[in-house]
């Protein structure tokens, strides 16, 4: 926003739609005002090549992300960068375990709607009750996954951890799920958890 002789604000005027048909020398002439990120390099971007990385980043070119926790980042971010996303198809959560709250609040308020496919693999230290119960409480809403088709989670549990998460799609929650994978499986609970679910799902009607 601008303010104008008299002290009133001034919305910025729109750019227009022919500004990225700009040709290059105009672009390297706006360029060389930009700053230098890099000192010793000149690692300016042109301004149509920094309009095209913005429209990816938000809005709607991307398939595949890979979340990351950054310092100070609030989950409404997250929540509004994946809202924005009309063709990401896969999400991926590897060793950022402190993403998952924020993650699990962007599936609950439907955020993730279009994505196929899901991958959480976080290996140490093991995740916490209350980090567990928000995922499998982010798996339970209805409506939330509708495409969802590919679901791994390979993540370090306590004993009969994953069982929260088998109960949690016996509903027939994400109806499109076709590839399911759970690591360490390996006690008596779990393994009978999955096995119930399985079964419950198949005896939803259409299935």
């Amino acid at each position: 926003m601008a303010q104008d002789d008299d002290g009133h604000v001034q919305p910025h005027p729109a750019i227009s739609p022919f500004f990225l048909s700009l040709p290059d020398i105009a672009h390297a002439s706006i360029a060389s005002f930009l700053p230098d990120g890099n000192k010793g390099n000149d690692s300016r971007l042109r301004v149509s090549e920094v309009s095209r990385a913005m429209l990816e980043s938000y809005g709607g070119t991307v398939t595949r992300m890979n979340l990351r926790h950054v310092e100070d980042s609030s989950a409404a971010a997250l929540i509004a960068l994946l809202r924005r996303q009309k063709r990401v198809a896969e999400v991926t959560v590897e060793n950022e375990r402190k993403i998952i709250p924020a993650f699990c609040q962007a599936i609950v308020q439907d955020c993730c709607r279009r994505v196929e496919a899901v991958h959480l693999r976080i290996w140490y230290p093991a995740l916490t009750q209350e980090e567990s119960d928000l995922v499998a409480q982010a798996l339970e809403k209805d409506g939330a996954l509708p495409a969802l088709r590919a679901l791994k989670i390979h993540w370090s549990l306590a004993h009969g951890g994953y069982s929260k998460f088998a109960r949690a799609l016996a509903r027939g929650t994400a109806p499109q799920l076709q590839d399911l994978s759970f690591s360490f499986l390996g006690n008596t609970d779990d393994m009978d958890a999955v096995a119930d679910m399985l079964e419950a799902r198949a005896r939803i009607p259409g299935r």
